[in-house]
């Protein structure tokens, strides 16, 4: 009897210490009673695609919250006016796509699951090039010399990595490449064959970082893949729509809108998130967190919201090692087409950058709508969207009276993307300066306590782009997963434990 009754003092006390483990393990003192598994911040590509990830995976217990009033993130399109056609105010083309085998761009083989998506693959060579005083200087540019640059270019970021050798920008790889800008056509085709992409000027730009090869290369033959613009009237938010179809529950119950993200709190245990809605604050606790809010508001968190406690110095380290470029889409409709019949228009102005790209939307938007997609970057783009609209549109109408004449009248509507000065986003995309290495983009997506980071800057391969987006998203729901397996196999090995123990102890 008196060794029974040790044993069971044995076994009560060996309970009461597993238990106190499992708690431990399992117990969120700080958060209290859960509102989800887990959270996520923003309704982009990243955000729906990770929400997505999570419910294939059998994982339903989530909640989405994003400020704007609608899912997409930076893909968003308007009406350019009332009853007028849609245009793209965010994202306006897939990159990469092989249109002998479409189906292997993830993006491109979503549009044909999701019923199609109207556009066209971007004709580059249908372009025909003005300077400022109307002349056409097609024939003064050297296509072929800034090719044949970009080509070494490619050949000195692959063997400096190879050989160990330290980074250096785009800028010095072109001049080592023998591309010098010496006149205004020159500087036209510096920023048409690169900052037209990364939306920044090779002279800020990581060499080892900054060659879209992969998206050139890994959906399909890199010789034949092309950049498919979207002019589908559902917009390029079709894609996000599609894909959050059926995910988000009755009435949409895992999607919270319009609900601005205050306050992050975060531990080893939890994360609790303060939101405001029309002015009543709520809090929303989880195990874990997604945050896929872009470089540019991670890096101005004070003025957005806060993290609690503050995010230790080597993630803030690395969110500012990477910059947040400005790529500004204006759009203007005309009572008549008076531009030439191609694709593109190329503006040779004296200063570089200066409303430097026209592309004819009329060409693939419903009959009748004549527009003109007009693209700047950088310190241009943003005297523009910071100055009165009117004065914008009047340097646009004086830039194509010096290419078409005085005849050319001023548009009957205008609309330009806010990227820049819209508080959710600060920017347009990431865009990676000289110093950041692999190592960083392992260390951006890298969690903070039980807080993930997502979204196209932690894409290694892809990053600037949607489909990095998309990856990414898929990628951080992946690694919560394996965390919440990781904590489920440690409290079934712990239960496994305790039986053994038990068996052992009355047998």
């Amino acid at each position: 009897m008196g060794c029974l009754t040790n044993t069971m003092k044995l076994i009560m006390n060996f309970l009461i210490i597993l238990l106190a483990t499992l708690q431990a393990v399992s117990s969120l003192p700080e958060c209290g009673e859960l509102d989800a598994e887990v959270l996520i911040l923003g309704a982009g590509m990243a955000g729906i695609n990770a929400a997505r990830t999570l419910f294939d995976e059998g994982m339903t217990d989530f909640l989405i919250i994003e400020a704007k009033p609608q899912i997409g993130g930076r893909i968003f399109h308007s009406e350019i006016r009332p009853g007028g056609a849609k245009v793209e105010l965010g994202a306006n083309w897939i990159q990469g796509v092989d249109p002998d085998d479409p189906e292997a761009h993830p993006l491109y083989e979503l549009a044909q699951r999701c019923g199609g998506i109207q556009g066209n693959f971007s004709d580059f060579d249908s372009i025909i090039e003005y300077d400022s005083t109307g002349l056409q200087v097609s024939d003064l540019l050297d296509y072929d010399g800034i090719a044949d640059a970009y080509e070494n270019v490619e050949y000195i970021s692959t063997a400096r990595q190879a050989d160990g050798q330290t980074d250096i920008t785009v800028r010095e790889a072109l001049l080592q490449s023998n591309w010098t800008v010496d006149s205004n056509e020159d500087a036209f085709l510096d920023w048409f064959c690169f900052d037209f992409c990364f939306a920044e000027p090779p002279d800020n730009t990581s060499l080892f970082h900054s060659q879209p090869l992969s998206t050139y290369t890994d959906f399909g033959n890199a010789s034949n893949t092309e950049d498919f613009l979207i002019s589908d009237q559902s917009g390029y938010a079709k894609l996000v729509e599609c894909i959050a179809d059926g995910i988000l529950g009755i009435n949409n119950s895992r999607l919270l809108l319009e609900t601005k993200v205050n306050i992050i709190k975060w531990s080893d245990d939890c994360v609790c998130v303060e939101t405001y809605r029309d002015g009543v604050m709520k809090e929303y606790c989880a195990s874990y967190a997604i945050i896929t809010f872009s470089i540019g508001v991670l890096q101005s968190e004070e003025i957005n919201m806060k993290f609690e406690p503050d995010l230790p110095e080597w993630k803030l380290d690395v969110i500012n090692m990477f910059s947040m470029a400005h790529y500004l889409k204006m759009y203007a409709e005309f009572p008549t087409v008076f531009w030439d019949d191609v694709e593109f228009i190329g503006y040779v102005s004296d200063v570089r950058g200066y409303f430097p790209l026209f592309l004819s939307e009329n060409l693939f938007l419903p009959d009748g709508n004549n527009v003109l997609q007009i693209t700047t970057t950088g310190e241009i783009a943003t005297r523009l969207l910071l100055q009165n609209e009117n004065e914008t549109i009047n340097e646009l109408v004086q830039v194509l009276r010096s290419i078409y004449g005085s005849n050319v009248t001023e548009p009957t509507a205008f609309i330009q993307s806010t990227w820049y000065t819209d508080p959710y986003f600060l920017g347009s995309y990431s865009n990676i300066p000289l110093g950041v290495t692999n190592q960083t983009f392992i260390d951006l997506a890298a969690p903070v306590g039980r807080v993930y980071f997502s979204g196209e800057a932690t894409s290694m391969q892809y990053n600037g782009f949607v489909h990095g987006a998309y990856f990414a998203g898929r990628d951080s729901a992946e690694a919560v997963l394996e965390s919440i397996s990781i904590g489920v196999s440690v409290v079934a090995n712990l239960l496994l434990v305790m039986f053994v123990v038990i068996f052992v102890l009355l047998f």
